[in-house]
């Protein structure tokens, strides 16, 4: 990401809100910029606390949020139930 937009505007773990950090801030640190949060939920647990994260995350980036999950660690009906718990929140959804 440094290569395409800068070391000025990639800020990895930039804290946003209540002690949470978001993976990636894209833009400058003290603007809306877009969000891109990693997950790889390994349980149900997990999921919910990321539900949570992506709730918060979201109040700060709005649309302008994009989370990318790895689900080696989820059977497919924990991936889908997450996933669409996500999407249902406006956030977009990178499933690699």
């Amino acid at each position: 990401m440094i290569d395409v937009f800068g070391d000025q505007y990639v800020h990895a773990q930039l804290p946003i809100a209540m002690g949470l950090k978001i993976d990636f801030h894209l833009g400058h640190p003290q603007s809306k910029g877009v969000g891109i949060e990693f997950k790889m939920p390994a349980s149900t647990a997990d999921t919910q606390r990321a539900i949570g994260q992506i709730q918060q995350y979201k109040a700060v980036y709005g649309d302008q949020l994009l989370l990318v999950l790895l689900p080696d660690k989820l059977d497919k009906a924990k991936e889908t139930f997450f996933a669409e718990q996500v999407a249902s929140q406006g956030v977009r959804v990178l499933v690699k």
